[in-house]
């Protein structure tokens, strides 16, 4: 799948609406989120928000993987082919550390910087409101959230009781990695575009050296 951006047809020139290509779509937003690996496989989920009413949302990507290293160079790669604005995740002293030192180096090769913050509700990590986000947007009557066929969310969606008072994102990555940028597109305007430019290509080096590769 592949994302280009495209100057906003209004006076503020500096305004970029996203179109995807495979599915001949305008988008306003992409959000991504990301769970690190755990006692489950670490898991990363792009979401785009349609550009006009109803507002509608899509899972535009998905990826799991045990290996940090690898969920990490996967994510910047649909960072850079999805132009993600905003990566939601629970970012530890350790992660954060290690993004800041990224985005450094992507800036020192002229790449745009990874944009990423604490999810919107984050609640220690419980993810009960965004379960119950999730299954509220795939509601029949009132459905704005759409999978696509390959997504995992429903089948992860089947493997957890009604009525789950918590539910920890370590247990439930691919719910907390959908339901981040979710809760986060559907709690703010959706005029927001918040962009600075194009993304550029991922770094043709390794930025990824210190987890190594399975």
């Amino acid at each position: 799948m592949t994302v280009k951006l495209h100057r906003m047809p209004i006076p503020e020139d500096h305004k970029f609406i996203r179109y995807d290509e495979d599915n001949d779509r305008d988008l306003n937003r992409v959000y991504a989120g990301f769970v690190p690996p755990g006692e489950q496989p670490g898991f990363t989920t792009v979401i785009g928000e349609s550009l006009y009413l109803p507002q509608k949302f899509y899972v535009m990507a998905e990826y799991e993987d045990f290996d940090l290293g690898n969920l990490l160079r996967q994510t910047m790669e649909m960072h850079a082919d999805l132009k993600v604005q905003m990566l939601y995740g629970p970012m530890d002293d350790a992660l954060n550390g290690f993004l800041i030192h990224l985005n450094r180096q992507r800036a020192d090769n002229g790449l745009d910087t990874i944009h990423f913050s604490y999810p919107y509700r984050f609640d220690g990590g419980n993810v009960s409101y965004h379960l119950n986000m999730i299954r509220e947007a795939l509601r029949t009557n009132s459905k704005s959230l759409y999978l696509g066929d390959a997504s995992k969310v429903q089948s992860a969606l089947q493997q957890i009781p009604s009525n789950l008072p918590d539910a920890p994102c370590q247990k439930y990555p691919i719910v907390a990695a959908a339901g981040w940028p979710l809760a986060a597109l559907m709690s703010m305007p959706q005029n927001m575009h918040d962009d600075t430019g194009p993304a550029m290509a991922v770094t043709k080096y390794d930025l990824f050296p210190r987890f190594g590769r399975s």
